[in-house]
């Protein structure tokens, strides 16, 4: 469908890779090349290419994940390493004929985007990510995978070292103040999340007639089950377990929660419990930003065991995740003495307004309980590892949770300088257009203002990635010198 929209895509003068070619190619491998893998994983400085395997939840689980909790890999070790050598090869190969002077992504969430950014560093070349702020819908050319991006990064601190240095820094202020003003009353919404719907179980007669819908839609969908790409499901299959499988399970896991009133909840236990968002898996919260943490019933039970003893642990199921877990999930993490469940439905914006501590992996829930003056736990570099220790502490050593949470509540002290800092440095050196529902016209997705057309979004991202790439360049070129220079 692609090739015929756009029939350019194949021109002789692009350098184009095709997933589908290289699978074609590891697969007519008779073994894997292991010296040859050995050799790359030392030359990329990345301690084991098993990063970029993980990261990628194609490789790492069947077609069915994508619709219920199933951890049975879609690949055995020989296959993922015949993969990797022809990924490494290919790639290696093509940036010496190209030799570009910027490789530019998406958030590397698949084993050719990770590959390419390790290449990238390597060689030094700029490699940056195309990604969303969660602040309205700025975005912008990240140049780190897992912490916040250098060039965000340093005008945060200038904001906090220096007076506003000129009228677009005022002005990236005083809409930072603006937007702070009118977050803390209320839950964050940015460009490109999914928008939510409700959560209550659907009534028997509602299933009957999406049941009957399907069975009348089977038979034109029975040619796309004859499909060779096991990357992706068949129209027929994701109708089925969209609109039967997965509200059948709603109907069974609604009773699993254990927070039915969550007014009532929060005001018996307001201050003496923390919250736990869990995230969806398999998801690159989880599988990039937090890798030691993948296992999240290990993670709750860790947490709920660390915190002061009298204290509860509200874990909140993630909206887009309700009928995807299996109902045994639920009851491993029921069997933790102080947990307690909060459905997807549960108001997050009340339970983190009463609670005492907001502990997550990845997510914008952080940024939620910075504004709202919550004591926020991090397990993974998540960008808001800049704030000071006393507002935002990340746990690097499971050993040291226990005090690390102790320490975090005993000295606790909001500073909204920091939050405005932190927001004003993403609108400043970020840009303002709607990703996912302008530029990928990606559907049920949150949107925003930009007060600008459609290709007038597309010039100012150009121009935008020309000056960061520059930006780039520049930087990579200093760090060469200070290099030199101390060497």
């Amino acid at each position: 469908m692609f090739d015929r929209a756009e029939p350019g895509f194949q021109h002789a003068d692009l350098d184009i890779l095709k997933e589908w070619d290289l699978l074609d190619r590891a697969a007519a491998l008779t073994q894997p090349d292991l010296a040859m893998i050995e050799e790359m994983e030392r030359l990329l400085a990345d301690a084991s290419l098993w990063n970029a395997l993980v990261v990628d939840r194609r490789m790492g689980f069947r077609l069915k994940a994508q619709f219920r909790q199933c951890y049975e890999p879609a690949y055995d070790h020989e296959s993922l390493l015949k993969i990797l050598q022809v990924a490494l090869q290919e790639i290696a190969a093509q940036l010496d004929r190209v030799q570009p002077h910027a490789v530019l992504g998406l958030n590397a969430v698949t084993l050719y985007d990770y590959l390419y950014y390790l290449m990238a560093r390597q060689r030094g070349i700029p490699y940056m990510q195309l990604k969303l702020t969660r602040v309205q819908n700025y975005v912008s050319w990240f140049t780190d995978p897992f912490e916040l991006s250098p060039h965000i990064a340093a005008v945060f601190r200038r904001y906090l070292t220096a007076a506003d240095g000129g009228a677009r820094d005022a002005a990236a202020q005083e809409e930072a103040r603006v937007f702070l003003a009118a977050a803390k009353g209320k839950q964050l919404v940015y460009e490109g999340a999914i928008c939510r719907s409700g959560f209550k179980p659907a009534k028997r007669s509602t299933e009957v007639t999406r049941f009957k819908r399907v069975c009348n839609w089977v038979p034109r969908f029975v040619q796309a089950l004859q499909v060779s790409d096991r990357h992706y499901p068949t129209l027929a299959y994701s109708l089925l377990q969209m609109r039967l499988m997965r509200p059948l399970r709603r109907r069974f896991q609604f009773f699993c929660f254990d927070i039915d009133n969550v007014n009532a909840f929060t005001a018996m236990h307001a201050g003496r419990y923390a919250i736990y968002p869990l995230n969806t898996e398999p998801e690159v919260a989880l599988l990039a930003f937090g890798r030691p943490y993948r296992n999240q019933i290990e993670t709750v039970r860790n947490l709920a065991t660390a915190l002061p003893v009298g204290w509860k642990l509200v874990v909140k199921e993630h909206p887009n995740a309700y009928g995807y877990r299996s109902t045994a999930y639920y009851r491993k993490l029921k069997q933790i003495p102080n947990v307690l469940l909060a459905g997807p439905q549960a108001d997050t914006g009340r339970l983190i307004e009463f609670s005492g501590l907001v502990a997550l992996v990845y997510g914008t829930i952080g940024l939620e309980a910075i504004i709202k003056k919550k004591p926020l736990l991090i397990f993974c570099k998540a960008p808001f590892g800049v704030f000071s220790s006393n507002m935002v502490r990340h746990n690097e050593n499971p050993w040291r949770l226990g005090h690390d949470i102790r320490s975090l509540l005993d000295d606790y002290q909001y500073d909204e300088t920091q939050v405005i800092a932190y927001l004003a440095a993403h609108i400043r050196a970020s840009i303002r257009v709607n990703l996912f529902t302008g530029l990928l016209a990606k559907a049920g997705r949150q949107t925003g203002e930009t007060g600008k057309p459609l290709s007038e979004q597309y010039a100012c991202l150009a121009a935008y990635t020309r000056q960061r790439v520059g930006e780039e360049i520049a930087r990579l070129a200093t760090s060469c010198e200070d290099g030199h220079a101390q060497g």
